[in-house]
């Protein structure tokens, strides 16, 4: 039996994959991202969370101009 305890999450602040990141916190922000200081759930090292704004995609031209 996998029991994956729920993280508590403080005003502010959201849960993606392992990371907990502050809405509070933005480090930064381009044209299709932002990123914002987080941490690791498993330990609590903190980690700079970029989070992609999904309506960019909605137009293909711009899935297409985006380089990783």
């Amino acid at each position: 039996m996998n029991l994956e305890l729920k993280p508590k999450l403080s005003e502010g602040e959201k849960k993606i994959e392992k990371y907990i990141y502050s809405m509070n916190h933005l480090l930064g922000k381009g044209s299709y991202a932002s990123v914002f200081l987080g941490r690791l759930i498993s330990d609590g090292t903190p980690a700079a969370v970029k989070v992609i704004d999904k309506r960019i995609f909605a137009n293909q031209y711009n899935l297409k101009s985006i380089h990783c």
